[in-house]
């Protein structure tokens, strides 16, 4: 329903109301002729936007008012859609070299489904309101529970790209048309998280000559939207013209060590301890040289095969990350045989010492000694801490029965070769010892290599690890 929009900011409904005295039209400020303001309504090209109008209307003899009312949509014509299509599929088609089957299947047939409809008949509002929605939704959980984490390069770029066909499919204005050459746009891109050479850029170039032809669609009538040299050529153009602005950054700008969204661990990782570990989720390993912890003897330090330090245990395993357990029991130690003090900058757990046991005092109040004799903090560590502690170097802790066997031996829905490979080699096995061995056997006479800079590893990771890559660091073999 329009409003009526006088020159006054207050008691403008009850003005609304009253009758106009031509008698007060010269000493009256308040209603004045918009004549000058007075613009066509319309869509993307006729000088107003999309969304709103106004046109003017007599109130009553010498003044007029502006009504705002909402203007319908433009939707979109046959050859706009198919402009929009092109260059849809011009982005997905790239990252199909790196996505899940399944991910590729829904995104893409969402595109097609698309294209299947005829472009007068978009498809009803309720489905857009509700199906497209929830079908986002289960895209999302679908990915969280594919991958085991969501905030990440693979996850992200398969949400992307559902989002797109999504986006796709509800698209039926020049407005939203915008918005999904925005989504494309972004979806062109992120091939370029895999690799930047000359042949990344060589197939995205297609999408991006499209876009401005996509670009001129919206914007022109559709008595001209059939040309498209035009745009295609005016694209090609401005490319032409930025290539040595782009040569003059690639010279001067600065190089990043890591990506502009601060998450090197997607595909690189430093080495260091951590509560939890995805060895599939990294493609490249680098050495750190920062201090992970100093230790200070007061007697002569023990010989180097008695300087072992207990880093954190990785006891859950859900098919892609291994983690800690989430929670933490009280354990105790025998009496100590030896003192140290220790600084420890940041990691977590700490790792003290093979078994750490805590003087009374400040470290008690730090940390808590865990059942299996880790040491934890009880808060994050942000900064260098200096704390006192004794070990021990020859004492055991007591099995918590099934307990510990259900949470150490449990295994995922996943990894079914490898689970099937343990299988035979348990069986032919006349002990454990004899298991063990013919595992470690296994491992000398295949052809595996110890590499910092591996493979990622998709889907069952360990079944991809063992019987294809074979390539990876100590975490992989572990």
């Amino acid at each position: 329903m329009g409003r009526i929009a006088f020159g006054i900011r207050h008691r403008s409904a009850a003005l609304a109301s009253r009758r106009v005295d031509p008698r007060r039209r010269a000493r009256s400020a308040c209603f004045r002729p918009h004549a000058s303001r007075r613009r066509p309504a319309g869509g993307i090209g006729s000088g107003t936007s999309a969304r709103s109008a106004f046109r003017t209307r007599t109130v009553s003899p010498g003044a007029s008012a502006v009504i705002f009312a909402a203007s319908p949509a433009t939707p979109l014509n046959r050859l706009q859609l198919a402009w929009l299509a092109t260059l849809v599929v011009l982005a997905q088609v790239p990252l199909w070299a790196h996505l899940r089957l399944w991910t590729i299947v829904v995104g893409s047939g969402l595109v097609a489904a698309r294209i299947a409809l005829p472009a007068d008949r978009p498809l009803p509002t309720r489905l857009r309101r509700w199906l497209l929605p929830l079908l986002a939704l289960a895209v999302g959980l679908a990915i969280r529970w594919d991958f085991g984490y969501l905030l990440a390069r693979d996850p992200c770029v398969a949400f992307l790209f559902v989002l797109v066909g999504i986006k796709f499919v509800e698209a039926k204005s020049a407005r939203d048309g915008g918005l999904l050459i925005c989504l494309a746009l972004f979806l062109a891109l992120t091939q370029f998280f895999y690799g930047q050479s000359i042949w990344a850029a060589t197939i995205a170039l297609p999408a991006v000559l499209v876009l401005g032809g996509a670009l001129a669609a919206l914007r022109d009538s559709p008595a001209t939207t059939s040309e498209w040299k035009a745009p295609l050529a005016a694209t090609a153009r401005m490319l032409v013209q930025g290539i040595p602005l782009a040569a003059l950054l690639f010279i001067i700008f600065p190089r990043l060590a890591g990506p502009l969204w601060g998450a090197p661990a997607d595909a690189g990782a430093r080495s260091g301890l951590s509560d939890r570990m995805a060895p599939g989720a990294i493609s490249e390993l680098s050495l750190s040289d920062t201090v992970a912890f100093r230790v200070d003897f007061n007697a002569p330090p023990p010989p180097p095969a008695q300087r072992y330090w207990r880093g954190p245990v990785l006891s859950r395993f859900d098919g892609f990350e291994w983690s800690m357990l989430p929670w933490v029991r009280r354990g105790t130690l025998a009496p100590p045989s030896t003192r140290a003090i220790v600084e420890h900058p940041r990691s977590l757990p700490q790792p003290a010492a093979d078994d750490p046991f805590a003087n009374p005092g400040p470290a008690r109040e730090l940390a808590v000694l865990g059942y299996d004799h880790q040491l934890l903090a009880t808060a994050p560590v942000t900064q260098a801490i200096r704390y006192t502690l004794r070990s021990t170097l020859a004492d055991s802790f007591a099995a918590r029965g099934d307990t510990d066997r259900r949470d150490n031996l449990q295994l995922p829905r996943r990894n079914p070769r490898t689970i099937e490979f343990a299988r035979e080699l348990k069986n032919h096995a006349v002990s454990d010892r004899a298991y063990i061995a013919a595992v470690l056997d296994w491992f000398r006479k295949e052809s595996f290599i110890y590499t910092l800079a591996p493979p990622l590893l998709a889907g069952d990771t360990v079944d991809a690890f063992l019987f294809d890559t074979r390539r990876g660091f100590c975490e992989h073999y572990a």
